[in-house]
């Protein structure tokens, strides 16, 4: 059995100690999360909780839109006073058709303790599909 030379296992000890690069291999939890088909709403995709912080390392959302006018729809990050800080992702379209956007980040974003990741859709005539894949670690 080949073992990792000693440049390997430091470079090893490098990247696990940079945060958002890879998992903690103790610390860290894997979360999936995704919401299906809203509509003219607002909706919390997943709340971070107390003492940890989100790694986000893709995200996907999609679109339809049975309007007769354009539109859009968001995934965003919002504070625990529920204010807007960022887009992960906007998706639009013209009218009566569709589309999906992903993206993976090599460097994941971190979201703190509190926040909320969610998704908007402006109108009941526009679906909505949109998730973050990532990792939760300890404060």
């Amino acid at each position: 059995m080949n073992r990792p030379t000693n440049e390997v296992l430091g470079r090893l000890a490098f990247l696990a100690n940079t945060r958002g690069i890879i998992p903690d291999p103790v610390n860290a939890t894997r979360i999936d999360n995704y919401e299906r088909e809203i509509v003219n709403t607002t909706e919390i995709v997943y709340t971070i909780p107390a003492g940890k912080v989100l790694f986000i390392d893709s995200a996907f959302l999609g679109i339809f839109n049975s309007s007769a006018s354009a539109n859009r729809v968001r995934l965003e990050i919002r504070d625990a006073a529920d204010v807007y800080v960022s887009i992960i992702l906007a998706a639009g379209c013209q009218a009566s058709s569709g589309g999906q956007v992903s993206k993976c980040y090599p460097v994941a974003r971190e979201v703190p303790a509190g926040y909320d990741i969610i998704i908007y859709s402006p109108a009941a005539s526009v679906y909505a599909t949109g998730g973050i894949s990532g990792w939760l670690e300890s404060v």
